[in-house]
């Protein structure tokens, strides 16, 4: 029995003008009322999704959230479970590194605030902070606080500028940091050995749960970890070849309600 599905956000739960379809909502409210947590794994903060949780009728104490591309695990209620997080330092580090390689770049704190030290702010920022919902900041980076809390730094910019800093940056930071082409104009530093996957597995264990007990669904390279973990990794129709590859079964695409489409097929009708 399926009792947790573990679903990426963009381009998996929302169609291709970043909209969840009343089909997918009304397929995930019929598994939430059968028993399953619904789990949105995203490499957005909370406040990024809460519009999505509420079209599904999920909230509270009793229900989770993958942020930050596994950096942090929360209940619905705000409280922190997990968090691995970035410090100052690694920021300055980071943001050096973006200016060296000129290279757009931002960070977000646990609110949801994206943060730049870029004085010419990208347009992918622009876009990612209205997502958000949690506002926008130019700082110096020596400028923030030393308490300052950041699950995750972005490199952000077209996908050919960011190919040439993929080798520049394992030279220059070895293992210091994990890694993510979370999608083709992001380039994600965190903690080292976070992803989805190892937040998915920590959730479960909080909650006594298998892995057969768990049913993953994504389409980029960093759901790859879920389907590691999951008893069950469904592709989207619209996933990268790799993440098909990996897949015990490929659903519909995002244009096509493929969530509720792979939901139906394991919960039943």
């Amino acid at each position: 029995m399926i009792k947790l599905i573990a679903i990426d956000v963009d381009d998996t739960l929302l169609n291709p003008e970043g909209k969840l379809t009343n089909t997918t909502a009304a397929a995930l409210r019929e598994a939430a009322m059968r028993g399953a947590h619904i789990v949105l794994c995203t490499g957005r903060p909370l406040v990024g999704v809460r519009d999505f949780l509420a079209a599904i009728n999920i909230d509270g104490p009793e229900e989770y959230a993958i942020t930050y591309n596994g950096a942090v695990v929360q209940n619905l209620a705000g409280r922190v479970l997990v968090s691995h997080t970035l410090t100052r330092s690694d920021y300055i580090d980071l943001a050096a590194f973006a200016d060296n390689h000129n290279v757009h770049y931002n960070a977000l704190d646990l609110s949801g605030r994206v943060f730049t030290g870029n004085t010419d702010v990208g347009a992918i920022t622009v876009v990612q902070a209205w997502e958000n919902h949690a506002g926008l900041s130019v700082v110096n980076p020596q400028a923030l606080p030393a308490a300052i809390v950041i699950p995750k730094f972005l490199f952000v910019d077209p996908a050919p500028q960011l190919d040439t800093i993929v080798q520049p940056f394992a030279d220059h930071f070895g293992d210091r940091f994990a890694t993510v082409r979370s999608t083709p104009v992001f380039f994600e530093a965190m903690q080292p050995r976070v992803d989805k996957g190892t937040a998915l597995q920590s959730l479960c264990a909080t909650l006594g749960y298998g892995a057969e007990e768990v049913l993953a669904i994504g389409d980029e390279l960093n759901d790859l970890p879920m389907f590691d973990f999951a008893g069950t990794a469904v592709a989207m129709g619209n996933a990268r070849d790799q993440v098909v590859a990996a897949a015990d079964w490929v659903t519909a695409d995002n244009a096509h309600d493929g969530v509720a489409v792979a939901v139906r097929k394991y919960m039943g009708d």
